[in-house]
């Protein structure tokens, strides 16, 4: 956070993660990342989903898989935003509060 500015106020930031995993067998690990990311008074600039005075919150929880077949690994992902002011665009082009998305990665070591 910052000093207090002239109005008396201090801006600033804060977040916190959770990353927990659980592998189910040698080929297969399943995991959640949670986290929740806070701006108050502006303490932030050109962040996602702040309203008028520089305020707004982001929660994010995304569910991966990791599935190894020999030297590959594929990672299925669902991913799910939302923030405290209208950021996101729908299928309507309106804006919202939230977004779900799918991502299929891979990764080869060779």
């Amino acid at each position: 956070s910052t000093e207090p500015q002239e109005n008396g106020d201090a801006s600033g930031f804060y977040g916190v993660a959770l990353y927990p995993q659980y592998k189910t067998s040698e080929k297969f690990a399943i995991g959640i990342r949670g986290e929740y990311f806070s701006v108050y008074n502006g303490g932030l600039t050109d962040v996602i989903g702040l309203d008028t005075q520089g305020d707004g919150d982001v929660i994010t929880a995304t569910l991966t898989g990791n599935y190894t077949i020999g030297e590959l690994t594929l990672k299925p992902e669902l991913r799910i935003d939302t923030t405290s002011e209208d950021f996101f665009l729908d299928n309507d082009r309106e804006a919202t509060k939230s977004l779900s998305s799918f991502v299929l990665g891979a990764v080869y070591k060779f």
